[in-house]
């Protein structure tokens, strides 16, 4: 599926939201204390995404696989990530990355503010 595929967003019942939400808020809860379980969280996440065409879950799906993937040191994979959950982020309005999630990225990643444009 490619991301212009992703772009027209389905209205999902809500049952599926509830599900779609506690997945994200356990991939938050996660991703520093026990990122081996944020990453099944997250990947799952991005599966119910795809499922139903939201790049908005997707892109936070791809950032909570990066603060993971840095919580276990393994920098060059969240650092492909991160740049998958901008890429995904920047197609919508939808899903704006708080300003803390580009800082992180930056600090992570010894960035200057011209490189996150």
């Amino acid at each position: 599926m490619s991301l212009y595929e992703l772009q027209a967003q389905k209205p999902m019942p809500n049952s599926q939201l509830n599900e779609i939400e506690k997945l994200l808020k356990e991939a938050k809860r996660t991703h520093i204390s026990n990122p081996d379980s944020s990453i099944i969280y997250a990947r799952t996440l991005m599966a119910k995404g795809e499922q139903i065409s939201s790049t908005k879950y997707i892109a936070l799906a791809y950032l909570e696989l990066a603060i993971a993937h840095n919580a276990l040191k393994k920098i060059e994979e969240a650092h492909q990530y991160y740049d998958k959950s901008i890429e995904f982020s920047s197609i919508i309005n939808s899903c704006n990355l708080s300003p803390d999630s580009l800082i992180l990225y930056a600090f992570t990643f010894n960035l200057s503010a011209e490189e996150l444009k």
